[in-house]
């Protein structure tokens, strides 16, 4: 995957012959991959269903031809391309940032909060102290952060060529979904550092939780549908290519 990434990068600096159709191809190849390493193998992690499993390597795939329906040869340079290079690179960033980002999302909510009714609120808030409200600050942060403002630049820097049909309507899907998201954090953020105020209360620390999970659900749920938006925004400028 690295060598083809690199092999990307080496043919858009050249842009010399008939460097198009394997530029894609290189391309296409590293979202594939990516796709598998990311969410194939949270999926399974996660216990995902079989049938899902397979749905995921079905769209990986999808995302991941459009490279391969071979782009057009020989056409001359244009500041289109150039623009259109530029936000094909941003959304590959943006689609591993909110990958990675939906992978710390689901985990939390699928694995992490429901455990606090097996082993207690009050141990669970003693574990989500030392983990989330520790080290996990600045790892939440760099992830929501970083994947928010690689959509907001992809987004912003393909919709000043005016896109038509699919592109633009998923670049600003991608946006206003990353703006939802960002705002549900910061109504999530808050609540889940009160507990801090309410150490050793079961009842309190509960109500917190509640409270959390209710907008963790909202939350991953944006930020799922943004990563998909996002795919669907890098396949559409593939295909248009």
């Amino acid at each position: 995957m690295g060598w083809r990434a690199l092999s990307a990068g080496g043919l858009l600096r050249r842009r010399s012959g008939q460097w198009r159709r394997p530029y894609m191809d290189h391309i296409g190849f590293t979202l594939i991959a990516l796709w598998d390493g990311v969410v194939i193998v949270l999926a399974i992690d996660l216990g995902a269903a079989g049938w899902l499993v397979g749905v995921l390597a079905v769209l990986g795939v999808v995302v991941g031809h459009p490279p391969c329906a071979g782009p057009r040869q020989g056409s001359p340079l244009t500041k289109e391309d150039d623009e259109m290079d530029t936000t094909l690179w941003l959304l590959i960033a943006a689609l591993i940032g909110n990958g990675l980002l939906v992978g710390a999302s689901l985990d939390q909510s699928v694995k992490q909060l429901p455990t606090r009714r097996r082993i207690g609120v009050v141990a669970f808030s003693e574990y989500s102290k030392a983990g989330d409200l520790g080290h996990g600050i600045a790892w939440y942060a760099a992830l929501g952060i970083g994947a928010a403002l690689l959509t907001v630049s992809a987004a912003v820097v393909g919709l000043t060529d005016r896109p038509d049909g699919a592109t633009g309507v998923a670049l600003w899907l991608a946006l206003l979904l990353t703006v939802a998201h960002s705002l549900a954090t910061a109504r999530a953020a808050p609540t889940n550092l009160s507990q801090r105020a309410a150490a050793g209360d079961p009842s309190h620390l509960e109500a917190i939780f509640d409270r959390f999970e209710r907008l963790q659900t909202v939350r991953a749920a944006l930020q799922v549908l943004t990563l998909l938006s996002v795919a669907w925004a890098l396949a559409a400028n593939i295909a248009s290519a």
